[in-house]
């Protein structure tokens, strides 16, 4: 099992089966495309395996969530880079999650897609979200009297959604680089979408900035409250969810 995760940060490679998994962190350097960190990384890895022809990347990039009945290839692009100024130089790319009913439509640098195509049979594209937005909507406990907003951070943003039958009902991101402001978005999507703050849950998790401070903070609005660990407190959880479900 190959993983790249791709930001504007770091690359974050792991590699490995069942309970063997090992990763490394490469910086990326400011003022170099992501597409030149991406083959820094190939060439200096210890862990990428050459003869692996697949690899799963995630990738940080805004997304947009189309109904999959809605969803057409042909106009993504169009209405990614109007609804996300600043990447029309990226290549769009879809992934359908089947059981939320949509297609999250993304970006990734295309010459950094080109280089991941020089190295692997077959790329599969993920947005960071995927698969912690799955793994929460397969644990949700469904025709339940009680409603729970998920708050997922990652890369210094903020991935604030929930979820009505089959569906998402809401989905943002916001930016988490100051706690107060990740704690502001909070609140405000709690009470814009009417949660009960005696009877409802929120469930945190990811990377969060001043994590002690946050929490305590929620604890004064809401009763409810929901921190989820990571199994391996080395990796991002998108990534952790990743290889709990390889490990399953």
């Amino acid at each position: 099992m190959n993983i790249i995760r791709i930001s504007h940060t770091e690359i974050i490679v792991v590699s490995g089966e069942d309970k063997k998994i090992k990763s490394e962190n490469h910086e990326v350097k400011s003022g170099v495309s992501v597409a030149a960190n991406l083959r820094k990384v190939f060439e200096s890895s210890k862990l990428l395996n050459q003869d692996e022809e697949t690899v799963t990347v995630l990738i940080d990039s805004p997304v947009m969530l189309v109904p999959k009945d809605e969803f057409q290839e042909e106009t993504a692009a169009t209405l990614y880079y109007a609804t996300f100024s600043g990447h029309e130089t990226d290549k769009v790319m879809s992934a359908t999650l089947n059981d939320l009913n949509c297609v999250a439509v993304f970006g990734i640098n295309s010459d950094a897609g080109l280089v991941l195509g020089d190295h692997y049979k077959e790329v599969r594209l993920m947005p960071v979200m995927q698969p912690v937005c799955t793994q929460l909507f397969s644990s949700a406990t469904p025709d339940s009297t009680t409603t729970s907003l998920y708050c997922f951070f990652h890369d210094e943003n903020v991935d604030i959604f929930t979820f009505q039958h089959d569906r998402f009902k809401y989905f943002n991101t916001f930016s988490a680089t100051h706690a107060h402001d990740a704690l502001y978005f909070m609140l405000y999507v709690w009470k814009q979408l009417a949660f009960n703050p005696e009877r409802d849950t929120m469930v945190v998790c990811g990377e969060i900035r001043n994590e002690a401070w946050l929490m305590e903070s929620l604890s004064r609005y809401i009763r409810n409250i929901e921190y989820l660990e990571k199994t391996d407190t080395q990796l991002p959880y998108d990534i952790n969810t990743i290889t709990q479900l390889s490990q399953s």
